[in-house]
């Protein structure tokens, strides 16, 4: 937890996605695991400027507690600590990008 807690409370302007997955279940982004081309793709697309942090639910369950997490899996956007975007559920990784991307630009 503290570790997830340091990377969204960075002092620096990197904005951060919060990756909240299952790991008994099939990681389902799209119906393919957590480490699947969607999240690779978004590594690839915003690498340079967002970090990307995976949590698994098992290992630490109090992250979904913590971020009132109702569906997985769950992005959620970080901008210095404060939540500036979230999304909950299948998506697929073209929308993913684009909305990540919209969100960062503005900021």
């Amino acid at each position: 937890m503290e570790s997830v807690k340091k990377a969204i409370q960075r002092p620096y302007p990197l904005p951060v996605v919060l990756l909240v997955f299952p790991f008994g279940q099939p990681q389902s982004i799209g119906g393919k695991p957590a480490s699947s081309p969607v999240v690779e793709g978004l590594k690839k697309a915003v690498g340079n400027y967002v970090q990307i942090t995976k949590v698994d639910t098992d290992a630490q369950p109090e992250i979904t507690r913590t971020f009132n997490v109702q569906q997985l899996p769950a992005f959620i956007l970080f901008n210095q600590g404060l939540e500036i975007w979230r999304h909950e559920g299948v998506i697929d990784g073209q929308t993913l990008n684009q909305l990540i991307q919209q969100k960062v630009a503005s900021l």
